[in-house]
């Protein structure tokens, strides 16, 4: 692009330097703007050849005149452990969170070279403050003396205690733990900061000064970085460029130019680079979006927009083109949104290591160990065993006949919660994965061979990306880095502590995308885009709770404290962010800033101060986006849904008898319609119930049916005589034992390991059971049993169409006056029916479901085997009471004995609805009854 920092910066020193600019050592905040300082030097030098100056980062600057190699974060926190724990005792997966955070206090320390003897002193006594603290301005005399007074004054001894316990212990551990680094030739980034820094200041180490410089694009500087600068400084042979706008250079009130000012007045500046960049003209665009998936996808419609305008000037998108993520968790749903018009980008971001596949498999074995059940056959929850046979990196692992081998026996024992071990070691790698692992150090041995295992795999296999394979790759190191570092240092975990810290490490770690950097949009996160200039920039999530993030960091060191030392606070860090801000858009030519507006737990939907500012600084015409909810790409009315297309050829099977209907099905559309396209139309299924071991009502209801089945079974057709002897003589034993049976086949466990929940719901079906029986025993119609659990078909012919129904008739009683008595079980209360009418109502606030299938049984029954039925319904929660009355009664109708009685009224009703639910002309539409919707499993659908 043109007028970019990177090419101004170029043209300058190439000026300068010449070819001699290979002799030039340059220093930068940002690696990647190297790329595209040589990417602007390569356009000057125009062919010739020229070798690169020397780029140097701070830290390889700091570290070559240090000589103390940089420790990574585990070690120092498992060190630090070593030391803090001869203090305070705290089991190391809790000590990780504080060892985080005291590590980087000890960095911000050390980096701004602050006397860690005073800053850890109990300055309780307030009149020693002025003497103790006389070095420091009185402002900041104030703020330290205002912490301690507070303390004093505070009443909570508990919160005090905690604080003087750990504060007064801070130094010593401070002070150990860098004597430990030091003899391991070792430390953190500030210590090895201070130690170059106290050197320079003590000149025992002296920049060379035949030696050329430029300092490029910096802001915000610790001491020690300023030691540096300053001794480079002090060489004459430097240059410093910053990249600024006179916007927020010149405007005090505007926080962006806070460091930059500082800057400029202690190093000066080698070159005046135009500074008038940010009122040139732009194109910013504020857009508003109700939620994180629907900005995500305005990355679509952004980058579609900037690659038609490329294309009117003959171009493709590039580099001059960025998305900037705010929030990194945003990564995957951008990248997935990216149009098809772009060609090449190029990630910056660092993928959280927690969010990929590999990460995602150690969960699934840390689970499949964690409900393992160590009885004498060892066995493994369902849901982990099917996690794991279903997990693409495992199935890597199993040749195609044991997958065949495992996947059937899985689908062959659907109704088990728990798996035997020897059942599911079909070979070698099943066999080890499916046992139990004891201890720490073999729980991260049995990951370890999972792991290995598969990038074994995965390097024999062309399809798998390379990130997949660099995820599994950096997880092994990370599990065996932790493993041997805890081994040689000796302390001692349990299995949950190891667990705990293992998932925080692993958690922390990131994954670099490749890419070719120069080539493509960039997708980078804030950090990133130092010193780097788009033309079109777009950034994510300028929320004001996101963006300036609220906080520092964790910190053991309190602000106030943190204010009168001089070290970071919140402002420091907000005017950083308010820097990040504004360079971005000082050379952008269109920059659209997106926030999401949804409130939620997280965020209170509040655009950023620095959209704000941009609407009432008046210096550019703002244009407001507000994005919608509607993701149709037509219009669809979510109310009804139209008898076309596929759903008339499911209607034209009914009319033609070849789609069954059932009494459930039928109930599913007298309730909603709309319930009836997506379940029965659309194949959608209600949510899958859960094999839990803690049974519902469906379970409990399934327990009844079959316990009554098998007690009942060798009594039809007995005489009346006969089957009351049969009756009187089951005992409360036969019916538990029969109770045990069913249950153990449901929860698919032994009748021995049945828990409480398992325990009471035998009482409660035991207790339905026994009052069935003694309700047959009282009855005094001379009943016998026809049928139990018996199957029907039958066929209503409507018009020209002909329909058919199925369903299973829970059991069938014939009584002397030859009325076959429909008998349906129902586990709840009886209920109440106005009319026949109301049975077939959708706009009925309660849909009387059992009675509309109960006659519907009956009439299917009649029809098949011309004999006159009544509908009767077992409601086992109303059977002791001494009005109860199993026949169904209609307000308007009283008890109906016969169903002849109500017959031509409900197939009226009947035929009335299933002409509707036939006729293409009426569309699917959504019932008014909020009872309905509010259960519905299909409720998200109907109101997008």
């Amino acid at each position: 692009m043109k007028n970019s920092f990177m090419g101004e910066c170029a043209k300058f020193l190439y000026g300068k330097h010449k070819e001699e600019i290979s002799n030039l050592n340059i220093l930068m905040p940002s690696r990647r703007a190297t790329l595209f300082f040589n990417l602007e030097l390569s356009k000057l030098i125009k062919g010739t050849p020229v070798w690169q100056p020397k780029f140097q980062s701070l830290d390889k600057i700091f570290s070559s005149l240090c000589g103390i190699e940089k420790a990574d974060k585990l070690k120092l926190i498992v060190l630090l452990y070593s030391i803090y724990s001869k203090y305070h005792k705290e089991s190391f997966d809790k000590f990780y969170y504080w060892g985080e955070m005291l590590i980087s206090d000890f960095d911000t320390i050390d980096n701004y070279m602050i006397d860690a003897e005073k800053l850890y002193t109990n300055s309780a006594d307030l009149r020693d403050i002025e003497e103790r603290f006389d070095y420091l301005p009185d402002e900041d005399i104030e703020e330290i003396n205002r912490f301690w007074r507070h303390f004093k004054n505070t009443r909570d001894s508990n919160e005090k205690d905690f604080f003087f316990n750990i504060w007064k212990t801070l130094f010593p551990i401070y002070t150990e733990f860098k004597a430990e680094l030091t003899k391991e030739n070792i430390g953190y980034s500030g210590m090895i900061y201070r130690t170059v820094a106290d050197k320079l200041v003590a000149k025992e180490i002296v920049i060379d000064s035949d030696i050329n410089y430029a300092v490029i694009g910096f802001n915000a500087l610790s001491s020690t970085e300023r030691v540096l600068f300053d001794a480079i400084n002090e060489s004459k042979n430097v240059d410093f460029l910053w990249d600024t706008d006179s916007s927020y250079l010149t405007n005090r009130n505007n926080e962006a130019g806070l460091f930059i000012r500082s800057n400029i007045k202690r190093y000066g500046e080698s070159n005046n680079l135009n500074r008038d960049n940010y009122i040139q003209p732009k194109d910013i665009t504020i857009v508003n979006s109700p939620s994180s998936s629907i900005e995500c996808k305005y990355v679509w419609e952004f980058l579609e927009d900037c690659n038609n305008k490329a294309a009117q000037n003959g171009k493709k998108l590039g580099p001059e083109t960025a998305i900037i993520l705010t929030d990194e968790s945003l990564l995957l749903p951008v990248l997935y949104s990216i149009p098809k018009c772009v060609d090449h980008f190029n990630v910056t971001a660092g993928y959280e290591l927690k969010l990929t596949e590999a990460y995602s498999l150690c969960e699934t074995l840390l689970s499949l160990q964690a409900n393992y059940r160590n009885d004498s056959n060892g066995e493994f929850y369902y849901k982990n065993v099917e996690s794991i046979i279903t997990n693409p990196l495992i199935r890597l692992n199993i040749d195609e006949d044991n997958l065949q081998i495992i996947d059937k026996i899985v689908k062959d024992n659907n109704k088990k919660i728990y798996y035997e071990s020897k059942d599911l070691g079909t070979c070698d790698f099943l066999k080890t994965i499916f046992t139990k692992a004891i201890g720490w150090v073999n729980v991260s041995d049995y990951l370890l061979y999972a792991l290995n295992s598969t990038f074994n795999h995965l390097n024999s296999t062309t399809e798998i990306i390379k990130e997949t394979k660099e995820a599994v790759f950096r997880t092994i190191n990370t599990i065996d880095s932790l493993k041997d570092l805890i081994t040689s240092i000796k302390i001692e975990l349990n299995d949950n502590i190891f667990l705990s810290v293992l998932r925080k490490h692993l958690q922390g770690e990131r994954i670099s995308f490749e890419g070719e950097p120069l080539l493509g949009i960039q997708i980078m996160g804030i950090l990133e885009s130092r010193n780097l200039d788009f033309e079109n920039v777009l950034i994510l999530s300028v929320t004001e709770d996101n963006f300036p993030s609220k906080s520092i960091g964790a910190s053991y060191i309190p602000s106030n404290l943190r204010h009168g030392y001089g070290l970071p606070t919140n402002n420091d860090h907000q005017a950083m962010y308010s820097y990040y801000f504004y360079r971005l858009l000082q050379r952008s030519t269109r920059a659209d800033i997106s926030y999401v507006s949804m409130t939620d737990g997280l965020s209170n939907g509040e655009p950023s101060r620095y959209i704000h500012q941009l609407r009432y600084a008046g210096e550019h015409n703002i244009k407001e986006l507000n994005l919608t909810l509607d993701l149709t790409t037509s219009d669809v009315d979510n109310n009804s849904q139209p008898k076309d297309g596929g759903t008339k050829k499911y209607i034209d099977r009914i009319i033609g008898g070849k789609q069954h209907l059932s009494a459930s099905s039928l109930s599913n559309y007298i309730q909603c319609p709309m319930k009836f396209y997506y379940g029965n139309v659309e194949g959608l299924r209600e949510m899958d119930k859960e094999r839990e071991i803690e049974l519902g009502s469906l379970e409990m209801g399934n327990a009844l049916h079959l316990t009554m089945y098998n007690l009942y079974t060798p009594f039809i057709s007995l005489p009346h005589s006969q089957l009351i002897s049969k009756l009187e003589s089951i005992t409360n034993e036969d019916i538990e034992n029969e109770v045990n049976i069913q249950l153990s086949e449901i929860s698919g466990k032994k009748i021995s390991d049945f828990d409480a929940t398992i325990t009471n719901s035998r009482k409660f079906i035991v207790s339905y059971v026994s009052t069935i029986i003694q309700y047959d025993l009282s009855r005094n119609d001379n009943f016998t049993i026809l049928g139990l659990e018996e199957n029907i078909e039958s066929v209503l012919n409507i018009d020209d169409a002909t329909i058919k129904f199925k369903g299973q008739i829970d059991r069938l009683d014939n009584t002397p006056s030859g009325v076959v008595k429909i008998i349906d079980y129902k586990s709840g209360k009886r209920s109440k029916c106005q009319n026949i009418e109301s049975l077939f109502d959708t706009n009925e606030e309660y849909h009387n479901k059992p009675v509309m299938q109960s006659i519907l049984y009956s009439l299917l029954y009649s029809k098949n085997h011309n004999v006159i039925t009544a509908p009767a319904l077992y409601n086992v929660r109303s059977m002791n009471t001494k009005d109860f009355m199993p026949l169904i009664t209609i307000k308007e109708d009283g008890e109906i004995t016969r169903l002849d009685v109500i017959q031509d009224k409900y197939e009226e009703q009947l035929k009335f609805k299933l002409q509707e639910l036939i006729n293409y002309d009426i569309p699917f539409y959504k019932c008014n009854n909020e009872k309905v919707c509010q259960y519905c499993d299909y409720y998200d659908l109907c109101n997008m």
